[in-house]
């Protein structure tokens, strides 16, 4: 869910928080890698301040951080 008011991404499982940063999929869980991180890449089009993950909570995070965890992974 994108709430472009808010500059709010609720990314769901699509990205994680590891230890305060914005970080992709969990591997182990995550059977179809390159499908998900083509996702991320989809998300990083869009402009957001905050990103909502259900693995870590809230973190403060751009368009920029997310396409550097597709690029990463």
């Amino acid at each position: 869910m994108y709430l472009p008011d808010e500059k709010l991404l609720l990314a769901a499982d699509a990205l994680t928080v590891v230890d305060g940063e914005l970080a992709g999929p969990p591997a182990g869980f995550t059977p179809e890698m390159e499908t998900a991180l083509d996702s991320v890449e989809g998300l990083a089009a869009l402009t957001f301040e905050s990103v909502v993950c259900f693995h870590g909570g809230t973190v403060a995070a751009t368009a920029a951080d997310a396409a550097a965890v597709a690029d990463q992974e």
